[in-house]
């Protein structure tokens, strides 16, 4: 499946209640991710270099999904929970972590994964992952 922006604030929504507490802003919904990668949350702000506080938000969050990949549901439901653990210690923690994948997102991700999500820090190109040709007319 090809994530739609109707289709990320569906899940956005249900996962936000279910295990984030209903605690994270809604951001910007965007198909399509720069970089070649599966996700991506953009998330600007100003921040503390010593303490790596936020102190002050310049605009709304954006989260991206691939459309480059036809995917496994399961897995891109993977890949969103990953850009909402970073944009739940962005916004609710308000921390702008020194590394994107450490301790606080470590502990989030295992907190999923025993209720059985898959997430890593890193998504990898599967055998059922299909290559989506941005020419081909359907």
């Amino acid at each position: 499946m090809v994530p739609t922006v109707e289709w990320m604030s569906k899940y956005f929504n249900k996962f936000n209640k279910q295990y984030f507490e209903g605690k994270l802003e809604t951001p910007q919904f965007i198909v399509g991710c720069p970089y070649g990668c599966f996700g991506y949350l953009e998330y600007r702000a100003n921040y503390n270099k010593l303490t790596r506080n936020i102190s002050k938000v310049l605009s709304q969050p954006k989260l991206m999904l691939t459309s480059m990949y036809d995917r496994k549901q399961k897995d891109v439901l993977n890949t969103m929970l990953h850009e909402m653990i970073h944009l739940y210690i962005y916004s609710v923690l308000k921390k702008y972590p020194m590394s994107q994948h450490g301790g606080e997102f470590t502990k989030f991700a295992n907190n999923l994964n025993s209720q059985g999500w898959s997430i890593s820090e890193k998504n990898e190109l599967s055998k059922t992952d299909k290559y989506v040709d941005p020419n081909k007319q359907n």
